[in-house]
């Protein structure tokens, strides 16, 4: 896990006309002083054992690389449920750090925007989880 990460979002791939994210579908956890927002149908991967390490995903075997630049990874993981894509992101200069106090993290900004792509019947991926660390004061 790098300390520097500030969000994480994981999502299936491209789905058309996705049935909207309702908020009963959604469970909040606290793991490891990451707050997480899980669909509950997706609950038992994140507590399972055999659950990827979401935020040190460079070590874990099912993860491959798919693409990089220097604000976020993408990963394409291959769980029980099916091949998933999960995005970390950190934050790099003061600009970002800002934008995500103002905006939110990347990842709930992500997950929201999701949500209403597919209330609109936009093809959009399909958001599992978003996870977020509260900045330090």
């Amino acid at each position: 896990m790098t300390d520097h990460s500030a969000s994480a979002s994981i999502a299936e791939s491209v789905k058309p006309n996705a049935e909207p994210a309702r908020s009963d579908q959604w469970i909040d956890r606290l793991i490891n002083g990451w707050s997480w927002r899980i669909r509950s149908d997706w609950l038992g991967l994140f507590e399972s054992p055999q659950c990827p390490s979401w935020l040190d995903l460079k070590s874990d075997p099912r993860a491959k690389l798919f693409k990089s630049n220097k604000i976020r990874d993408v990963f394409r993981v291959e769980t029980d449920h099916g091949a998933v894509f999960a995005k970390i992101a950190r934050p790099i200069t003061w600009s970002d750090r800002l934008r995500r106090l103002v905006l939110g993290p990347d990842s709930l900004r992500e997950w929201r925007a999701a949500e209403y792509a597919a209330r609109h019947d936009i093809a959009t991926v399909v958001p599992v989880a978003a996870a977020w660390r509260r900045t330090k004061r």
